[in-house]
């Protein structure tokens, strides 16, 4: 192991470096505050997602209740004031469900498809156990798709043989 090698961070963690380069540019910070600021927005962007999905997909009590309930996490509240990755890779997280979730509700919209790769190779360039996020999400999306097409093949089936035997 060279220890010239640990001067920079693995290609697997380059996500939230350039978010946090992006905001010391715009800010002019240069030091950790920077970072901070980032996990802060994101928890705070966090919020309304929580908020937007319990409103969305559930009835808006859960959104109220889930919205509380994070709102005084004291895993969430200690890293916003910290610039980790892992509010970057919450949030991530959070909106790759939520897009999970939509092309769950109507699959045939093929825009959902692309932010969906997008949001999981960001995932993947921020924590190396986004693997299993993707992973999951995906794998219910092919579960989803998997059994609509099963069931309408089983509805399929009998009609078709009702007509072969029909038409002879």
């Amino acid at each position: 192991a060279n220890p010239a090698n640990w001067e920079y961070p693995s290609p697997a963690r380059i996500g939230h470096i350039a978010m946090f380069a992006a905001v010391m540019k715009v800010t002019g910070l240069r030091d950790t505050r920077a970072g901070a600021l980032v996990s802060l927005a994101c928890s705070i962007v966090s919020l309304f997602l929580v908020g937007w999905i319990g409103v969305r997909f559930f009835h808006p009590w859960v959104a109220a209740a889930s919205v509380f309930f994070l709102s005084f996490s004291v895993g969430e509240l200690g890293m916003a004031r910290r610039a980790w990755r892992d509010l970057p890779y919450g949030l991530a997280s959070l909106m790759l469900v939520y897009v999970t979730c939509e092309i769950c509700r109507n699959p045939r919209r093929k825009s959902w498809y692309p932010i969906l790769l997008l949001l999981g190779t960001f995932l993947m360039l921020t924590k190396e156990n986004a693997l299993l996020a993707y992973g999951l999400c995906g794998l219910w999306i092919f579960v989803l798709l998997l059994r609509q097409r099963l069931y309408t093949g089983a509805i399929f089936v009998p009609h078709s043989h009702r007509r072969m035997f029909v038409n002879k």
